[in-house]
């Protein structure tokens, strides 16, 4: 019986390690491995912000050249037709380039595939050769978006100085419901110049009542010159 004793207490005493292991040991173990695994998890995280963050600070010291972007893109393409400001820019570039005369004639818009409408208009102008010359570059850098589909040039009075010059143009809109008449261009300001007219008058005389003829600016008609003027 005495050499049991100290059997028994060593068994009672393995029980008991048994049971802290069990009990005590293994649980706070899995609770370190979650522990360590939430940290790594947020640590990950951490990392996925931080990348976000430099991105987001990237984008801030951008954001003010993106605007500038904007601002152009939407002079080129207005989110509607604006027909009075398209005409006041071609009257503005008619007065500057010193042309004699200008007639504009916008047609109703059709869609492109581009998400946008396609303002076509037909325009005029009369001028010495240098003043149309400085117009179609004036045209071409407006700061609205332009396509010249077709030009026609022809001389006037008989001589090669004065011309006549007619332009199939195409203007933009992201407005796909705008146009002449249309709720998109009425928002705008109005209309200027009815839908499909067209004026080509000769230098030098007044256009007929009820055409879609805009004079430019501060010019008047000047007399065609003689041969070999």
């Amino acid at each position: 019986m005495a050499r049991r004793g100290p059997i028994l207490a060593a068994i009672a005493g393995l029980a008991m390690v048994i049971l802290m292991v069990a009990f005590v040991i293994l649980p706070k173990a899995s609770q370190v491995r979650e522990k360590r695994e939430q940290v790594e998890s947020a640590r990950q995280q951490e990392a996925q912000l931080q990348v976000r963050l430099d991105q987001l600070r990237a984008l801030a010291q951008e954001a003010p050249k993106n605007r500038r972007r904007l601002r152009v893109l939407d002079a080129a393409i207005p989110p509607n037709a604006d027909l009075p400001g398209l005409i006041r820019l071609l009257n503005g570039i008619a007065e500057r380039s010193g042309v004699d005369f200008m007639t504009v004639a916008p047609s109703t818009p059709t869609p492109s595939p581009f998400t946008a409408a396609v303002l076509p208009t037909q325009i005029t102008v009369a001028g010495r050769f240098f003043s149309v010359d400085q117009y179609l570059y004036r045209l071409e850098n407006l700061p609205r978006a332009a396509k010249v589909t077709n030009l026609q040039i022809s001389p006037q009075g008989g001589g090669l100085n004065y011309l006549q010059v007619g332009l199939n143009v195409e203007f933009y809109t992201m407005d796909t419901t705008a146009g002449p008449g249309s709720q998109g261009d009425a928002a705008a300001g109005g209309q200027t110049g009815a839908p499909g007219a067209t004026a080509t008058p000769a230098p030098g005389t007044t256009p007929a009542p009820n055409t879609a003829t805009t004079p430019a600016p501060g010019a008047s008609p000047a007399p065609a010159p003689s041969p070999g003027a």
